[in-house]
């Protein structure tokens, strides 16, 4: 494949991937009864440093001077050198961005010894020889695909509008002095391309590696460079349903009615029916889903500010209790969606419990990429609010299992310990059980947030296989030493109806 069909079908695959990607968030904005909030876009400013090469050799520059009538030797070739840029970037979607910016290739240079019968002659032909290097404005097209939580990969592909100036010197005398020197400057525009592996350090910022290829009027050039980016901006994709219809206005109409009586009426005091204030309908508050830009489970500033308004309606009311759902987009792996929408559902239930929400008011589950799409949208938590059942018992009893610090291992003690709770238990009376689980550090904390839910999962399998048939909610929780819970440990409750007595 030639140069220029490389290129064209490069361009050809990035316009076919913006309007794939623009297709679809139309696609999105057309969802029944959803109205889009924030754009799903952000800003970036980023730079690079790096090494970079011209694919020059002295056979080349030998076949320009033969083209340029001159007799040198000696030739020493310095083709490589520091480059850098500089550039802004917006993100447009959640694979494809555009980056607008300054390279600036590096120095070259070439020293050789030549002899000719007209120096002038000589001095203007020495002057078109030289590497080729550039600096100038860019823009690019970057389309990326996520290997892990962390982890992506990107492809690259833009113009570079460029400009190099040359100056040739005899080293032999003081050129300043004696107008030996000479000056050259040429300018280009053409085509680059490259391919980065991008390591995401937080929610802000990400350092990549980058390999570029430039192929300017004569000379190529490649670079090997480092870099980082640093991203501003809400870019999160908020959604939320469209306000229910305000009803119709009620219109009071009065209506008279005539009376009329054949004989006198006699009036008789009659005692005014008492009025009786119509109790107030309690209505439900509505759902929240809180979204985040692809594998980030941290919450945002704007995410903290709903999740005030759900602590706030916990705290004020202690017959609401929320129920969490973790998802992630179908993009990447399967089992690591899974571990990601368990980080964030696990991230909203721990703000929610250091400020002192109970969790016989909280319930967590993640369900990874299962029924979801590649789409923004499937990047979130769902906060879904219910009403407590009032006829139930908690007697505030807890049955705890203890762990190693790594472990997941329920002993025949403790399993028997599981027997004996469960056997006390008037079973036909059994409303749910709930199990808690506390994990704490050292160690990381994600691998300890998926250890608290396997070991919570592990004692569920043993109350379904003796008998349980009930719900069996969940939590998982991972504290600092310093944070209220101090023990490995899964606690578990028995909720019971309250006896009904005739």
């Amino acid at each position: 494949m030639n140069n220029l069909t490389f290129k064209v079908t490069l361009l050809l695959s990035f316009f076919v991937f913006a309007v794939i990607s623009q297709a679809n968030a139309v696609e999105l904005s057309q969802e029944p009864q959803i109205e889009l909030v924030d754009k799903p876009f952000n800003w970036y400013i980023g730079g690079q440093l790096g090494f970079a090469k011209t694919d020059l050799s002295s056979s080349d520059v030998n076949a320009f001077n033969q083209a340029s009538g001159l007799d040198v030797s000696s030739i020493d070739i310095d083709d490589s050198g520091f480059a850098s840029s500089l550039f802004a970037g917006y993100q447009l979607t959640q694979h494809f961005a555009v980056e607008a910016g300054y390279i600036d290739l590096g120095d070259r240079s070439v020293s050789f010894v030549g002899k000719d019968s007209d120096i002038a002659s000589f001095y203007d032909n020495a002057e078109h020889i030289y590497p080729q290097s550039g600096a100038g404005l860019s823009l690019a097209f970057v389309g990326s695909w996520s290997l892990s939580r962390a982890l992506k990969v990107s492809a690259k592909l833009g113009y570079l509008d460029w400009k190099g100036d040359y100056t040739t010197v005899d080293q032999s005398t003081d050129a300043s002095s004696n107008g030996t020197s000479g000056n050259d400057s040429i300018s280009g525009g053409d085509i680059w391309y490259g391919a980065e592996l991008n390591y995401q350090v937080n929610d802000d910022f990400q350092l990549y590696l980058s390999a570029e290829h430039f192929e300017l009027e004569r000379d190529v050039t490649n670079i090997l460079a480092l870099g980082v980016r640093y991203y501003f901006g809400e870019s999160a994709v908020v959604r939320k349903a469209k306000p229910a219809p305000k009803p119709e206005p009620m219109i009071n109409e009065s209506v008279a009615v005539a009376i009329i009586s054949p004989k006198p009426m006699v009036s008789e005091s009659v005692e005014p029916a008492p009025i009786v204030e119509p109790v107030p309908e309690l209505v439900l508050p509505g759902n929240i889903s809180i979204f985040y830009p692809i594998d980030r489970f941290t919450l945002s500033s704007k995410a903290l500010a709903k999740l005030v308004s759900v602590k706030e309606a916990l705290l004020t009311r202690d017959d609401l209790k929320v129920s969490i759902h973790g998802y992630a987009s179908t993009l990447g792996d399967f089992n690591f969606n899974q571990k990601l929408s368990l980080w964030r559902a696990h991230s909203i239930e721990k703000y929610l419990y250091l400020a002192e929400i109970p969790f016989t008011q909280m319930n967590v589950d993640f369900h990874g990429d299962v029924d979801q799409t590649e789409e923004a949208s499937s990047q979130r938590v769902e906060i879904r609010y219910e009403w407590r059942d009032k006829d139930l018992v908690n007697d505030n009893k807890a049955t705890a299992i203890n762990f190693g610090m790594f472990s997941a291992l329920i002993s025949a003690k403790y399993i028997a310990k599981i027997q004996a709770a469960i056997d006390v238990q008037d079973l036909s009376q059994l409303h749910h059980v709930e199990l808690v689980s506390f994990a704490k550090l050292p160690g990381n904390e994600q691998e300890l947030i998926e250890l608290a839910a396997d070991r919570a999962k592990k004692i569920a399998k043993i109350l379904k296989s003796r008998g349980i048939k009930v719900p069996i909610s969940l939590s998982y929780i991972l504290l600092e030493p310093s944070k209220k819970q101090t023990k490995r440990k899964v606690e578990i409750r028995f909720i019971t109806t309250k006896p009904v007595y005739n």
